[in-house]
């Protein structure tokens, strides 16, 4: 996300990505092409033209936004948080709010005229643009994630997507129809239709939608995928509303008739359901990030992707040889065939892949890397569902049998269940964000995710040979065999994981953050729920003592602290995802996770009960009451909501877009909260001082704070989801991950020319150069990035909290850029002339620089 000489690929050579790659793709980019997550004239990266999203849109749409509507991670009046006063995000607000936003020519993931929150003024991002740009997206050339003339990858030259390109494709793309996240006739990937979004699709609808079919990060009729309608955002829904919204002014991240999937049929959640559809689906049994007929992949239809689609399918989807977050012949490399991505591979598959032409995050025969078994997903099962789907029509964080949890047995949701759970959830076996035999990482059955494991897990999984995302001897830090993911532990946990064979984020004992109790979810629970929850040893998007903000404590991040701590995290020298000795970031003190912490807890996890996104007395952050969910709360839940509070993702007296009241998330606030919170030293998805915003505090991320807090870092050698001697790779040092660096690390990775999500010289955005990254940078690097400190998710002058420079966003900074971004006006997830954010340079990426 990245470049140089021997840049990422999620990165190229000359100015590739991989995530993009040849002359000028992205990698979630492009010269020609564009944005994916964006697109030419009217797309959305995760936008669109006249009322599209981009997450966002023209007139009145959202980014995850609107003008008069609002986002529904927003609202009308003051609704969200991830919201806005006329228009502002929720993520962004009202005059110079973000909510992730800025006043005139902030983000906000925001904007100024009607842009997205994930947007901006003249030309900034939201991730976004001025015109009709997406918040992913902008006007001239900006991306979003996307650009104009030289849109993002994550965009396209006619109308592919972006995680895309014109010729090349993104792969997360594809030449003619293919996405990476895409498939079809032109669906995405996380798209479909004429010229859609990946996350978007039909006329001009969200790619995180579509028109005939929606997203299922969309839906059939008006559904969201997060989205529907006609041009309704949804990360919306029928009417207007999202808030991921809905109806008459319902969130679903719902809908009024149909709701969110994080929404839903009747009235669930499910992130909801329908009968008992996912949350993040809803309909029959579709997914919630869902759909009516086809439904996502995060959903699916005969073999659709969740993130979708009908003939190929995403990668987060499978089929013939779908992606790994793709499919078809040669799509995306979170996929491919003959020679996708890296994240992929056909014949020498990614790691995130494997079996014949499986992704990386895939498996077995067709399945996903997130998938596994016969034709699985990691997040996936069934015979050809996503993983974040299933075999009849459930989620692919599912599973047939298994289901995800991202969903569950009959037609449950991952964050759902059998019954009605939530699993991220399950019916039998349940996730941790699922389980089976041996539970899925994001998992299942026999040969489970890596976000799994089982035989020849992901890497995100494990086995013998599994992902570098995985493990089996020595498999990846988000894995392992003996010691597991950092996205694990246990025995054979993930680091999303833990316990016997469970998943990482998810555990045995402990269970998943994103799970635990008997045999809960952590985005789910048993005794003590998820928080995204609890039980013994909850999650960390939690903590010991503290919890997460996405935690809170003394100088907790937000996602964060017991010491120093994640903000999805705790331990010694913590990740902001990690934590231990040499855990993963996504890790913990001794095999937990970085969203984990504790003895055996995930980061996404706790000691007490509390989640980040979770509290009180056994609620879920996205829970709440005696076991409830929170998006919600009993006493002092989620920041994603509260009590006296509430969330907007919470609000109350200085509600958080994602915020406050007196303990609460930022996605809260108060006096130590998250930064998705604020206070003193809080997170930036706050800050007190600077803070971040995904920041914060003295050296805060914004994903972070502290001494060596993460942000997804900073401080002295902090990650930019980062680092230190043994920290992630969202990290670097000696051996970390890849989403790492130093000498062997990942190609999210960095060392000597080593991955964007990090760098030698250069650094990630989602790295650094001193000690930046926030996601961050060095001298000009990503906006995940900065130049002193920032924050690529970065900063400034007056800084994004994804921004910085002058008006930049937080993603970004430079003069008017993203923080995932820098130039002149380009994205954050950009840079150069016409750049992307995750780009840089000439017309580079803006994961790149």
């Amino acid at each position: 996300w990245h470049s140089g000489q021997n840049e990422l690929r999620w990165h190229s050579d000359q100015n590739e990505l991989r995530w993009n790659s040849g002359q000028n793709q992205l990698g979630w980019h492009s010269h020609q092409i564009k944005l994916g997550w964006h697109s030419g004239q009217n797309e959305l990266g995760w936008h669109s033209g006249q009322n599209e999203l981009g997450w966002h849109s023209g007139q009145n749409e959202l980014g995850w936004h609107s003008d008069q509507i609002e986002l529904g991670w927003h609202s009308g009046e003051n609704e969200l948080g991830w919201h806005s006063d006329q228009i502002e995000l929720g993520w962004h607000s009202g005059q110079n709010e973000l909510g992730w936003h800025s006043g005139q020519n902030e983000l906000g993931w925001h904007s100024d005229q009607n842009e997205l929150g994930w947007h901006s003024g003249q030309n900034e991002l939201g991730w976004h643009s001025d015109q009709n740009q997406l918040g992913w997206h902008s006007g001239q050339n900006e991306p979003g994630w996307h650009s104009g003339q030289n849109e993002l990858g994550w965009h396209s030259d006619q109308n592919e997507l972006g995680w895309h390109s014109d010729k090349i494709e993104l792969r997360w793309h594809s030449g003619q129809n293919e996405l990476g996240w895409q498939s079809g006739q032109d669906e995405l990937g996380w798209h479909s239709g004429q010229n859609e979004l990946g996350w978007h699709s039909g006329q001009n609808e969200l790619g995180w939608h579509s028109d005939q079919i929606e997203l299922r990060w969309n839906s059939g009729q008006n559904q969201l995928g997060w989205h529907s309608g006609q041009n309704e955002l949804r990360w919306h829904s029928d009417q207007i509303e999202l808030r991921w919204n809905s109806g008459q002014n319902q969130l679903g991240w719902l809908s009024d008739q149909i709701k969110l999937g994080w929404h839903s049929g009747q009235n669930e959640l499910g992130w909801h359901s329908g009968q008992n559809e996912l949350g993040w689906h809803s309909g029959q049994n579709e997914l919630g990030w869902h759909s009516d007929q086809i439904e996502l992949g995060w959903h699916s239809g005969q073999n659709e992707l969740g993130w979708h689609s009908d003939q190929i399918e995403l990668g987060w989807h499978s089929g013939q040889n779908e992606l790994g977050w793709h499919s078809g012949q040669n799509e995306l490399g979170w996929h491919s065939d003959q020679n996708e991505l890296g994240w992929h591979s056909g014949q020498n598959e990614l790691g995130w892949h494997s079996g014949q032409n499986e992704l990386g995050w895939h498996s077995d025969q067709n399945e996903l890397g997130w998938h596994s078994g016969q034709n699985e997903l990691g997040w996936h099962s069934g015979q050809n569902e996503l993983g974040w789907h299933s075999d009849q029509n459930e989620l692919g964080w599912h599973s047939d049998q298994i289901e995800l949890r991202w969903h569950s047995g009959q037609n449950e949701l991952g964050w759902h269940s059998d019954q009605n759970e939530l699993g991220w959830h399950s019916d039998q076996i349940e996730l941790r964000w699922h389980s089976g035999q041996n539970e899925l990482g994001w998992h299942s059955g026999q040969d489970e995710l890596g976000w799994h494991s089982g035989q020849n897990e992901l890497g995100w999984h494990s086995g013998q040979n599994e992902l570098g995302w995985h493990s089996g001897q020595n498999e990846l830090g988000w894995h392992s065999d003996q010691i597991e993911l950092g996205w694990h532990s246990g025995q054979n946990e993930l680091e999303w994981h833990s316990g016997q064979n469970e998943l990482g984020w998810h555990s045995d004992q402990i269970e998943l953050g994103w799970h635990s109790g008997q045999n809960e979810l952590e985005w789910h629970s048993g005794q003590n729920e998820l928080g995204w929850h609890s039980g013994q040893n909850e999650l960390g998007w939690h903590s010991d003592q503290i919890e997460l903000g996405w935690h809170s404590g003394e100088n907790e991040l937000g996602w964060h602290s017991d010491q120093i701590e994640l903000g999805w995290h705790s331990g010694q020298n913590e990740l902001g995802w990690h934590s231990g000795q040499n855990e993963l970031g996504w890790h913990s003190d001794q095999n937990e996770l970085g969203w984990h912490s504790g003895q055996n807890e995930l980061g996404w996890h706790s000691d007490q009960n509390q989640l980040g996104w979770h509290s009180g007395q056994n609620e879920l952050g996205w829970h709440s009451g005696q076991n409830e969910l929170g998006w919600h709360s009993d006493q002092n839940e989620l920041g994603w909501h509260s009590d006296q509070i509430e969330l907007r993702w919470h609000s109350g007296q200085n509600e958080l877009g994602w915020h406050s009241g007196q303990d609460e998330l930022g996605w809260h606030s108060g006096q130590n909260e998250l930064g998705w919170h604020s206070g003193q030293n809080e997170l930036g998805w706050h800050s007190d001082q600077i803070e971040l915003r995904w920041n914060s505090g003295q050296n805060q991320l914004g994903w972070h704070s502290g001494q060596n807090e993460l942000r997804w870092h900073s401080g002295q050698n902090e990650l930019g989801w980062h680092s230190g001697q043994d920290e992630l790779g969202w990290h670097s040092g000696q051996n970390e991950l890849g989403w790492h660096s130093g000498q062997n690390e990942l190609g999210w990775h960095s060392g000597q020319n080593e991955l964007g999500w990090h760098s030698d010289q250069i650094e990630l955005g989602w790295h650094s150069g001193q000690n930046e990254l926030e996601w961050h940078s060095g001298q000009n690097e990503l906006g995940w990035h900065s130049d002193q400190i920032e924050l690529g998710w970065h900063s400034g002058q007056n800084e994004l909290e994804w921004h910085s420079g002058q008006n930049e966003l937080g993603w970004h900074s430079g003069q008017n850029e993203l923080g995932w971004h820098s130039g002149q006006n380009e994205l954050g997830w950009h840079s150069g002339q016409n750049e992307l954010g995750w780009h840089s340079g000439q017309n580079e990426l803006g994961w790149h620089s």
